[in-house]
């Protein structure tokens, strides 16, 4: 779940709760057209598309009873979970999309295990540590299962650099919808693309993070058509401290559709 800050209709500090599912679902939608002015199009498209809306769909359960941190009594964000529960959600989503092929469970395994990698604080945890680890080798070694069985499938198609294309591009819109989700950008975002082409990404003048409704700005455009607009339903509640899920679970809270839109920018914006 991600947590960012808003305001409830009645003017007071809130939290917009957003579902990892929702975010997925945004990282999908940024993936539909895009492929213009030379940015590498998604390849393979339909595994690719696939596996951006259905990555994160092992958040399911957990999201139907959200916890918050203990002594500041928050709803969690997603970057705040223990090691464990992180670990069990993670090979949820990965079992959800083993159910369409091979290369989409290899592409989510080895996106949660490079986070893990880069994220490493559960080495210092005993307990954390020999979770982590355990996760990492099975998948590891599930990897190389599917990975082969993917290849066998089409030994001229499946190649391992285009594995390695697909997992960039799953990597990149991940992050990409992350970005947008937060709304916490109050300055350009510079990212290189899965085939090395630089993005530009500016709210434009006037684009309130904390709001509703932002308009961002892409240079060079990298979509197919002329604009691109995305949204994802969140829950707002009001900025206090909650005692348990429980606390969370009842109190009142207002249903939000945040939208973006992304309009062409200018050369000077890079």
């Amino acid at each position: 779940m991600i947590r960012r800050d808003s305001k409830l209709s009645d003017g007071r500090r809130g939290w917009a709760l957003v579902s990892q599912i929702e975010h997925a679902r945004v990282a999908g939608l940024l993936a539909e057209s895009w492929g213009g002015a030379d940015f590498a199009p998604l390849w393979p498209r339909a595994e690719v598309l696939a596996t951006l809306y259905r990555h994160d769909d092992g958040w399911g359960r957990w999201e139907q009873h959200p916890d918050v941190l203990p002594a500041k009594g928050w709803p969690r964000d997603f970057t705040e979970m223990p090691t464990k529960v992180s670990l069990d959600i993670w090979r949820a989503s990965i079992l959800e999309v083993s159910r369409f092929g091979f290369l989409q469970p290899w592409l989510v395994a080895g996106h949660f295990s490079a986070l893990l990698r880069r994220f490493d604080g559960w080495r210092y945890d005993p307990r954390s540590s020999e979770a982590a680890r355990r996760f990492l080798a099975e998948q590891d070694a599930a990897r190389c299962r599917w990975l082969a069985q993917w290849q066998q499938q089409n030994v001229r198609r499946n190649t391992i650099e285009a594995a390695e294309l697909a997992l960039a591009q799953l990597q990149f819109f991940d992050f990409f919808s992350l970005w947008i989700c937060y709304s916490k950008a109050k300055s350009a975002w510079m990212s290189d693309t899965p085939g090395g082409k630089r993005l530009t990404l500016d709210p434009l003048p006037g684009s309130d993070p904390s709001s509703a409704t932002m308009r961002i700005a892409a240079f060079p455009w990298p979509f197919t058509i002329n604009r691109v607009a995305v949204d994802a339903m969140a829950r707002v509640v009001p900025q206090e401290h909650y005692a348990d899920a429980t606390a969370l679970e009842a109190t009142l809270s207002e249903e939000r559709r945040l939208s973006w839109e992304l309009v062409p920018g200018e050369a000077e914006a890079a």
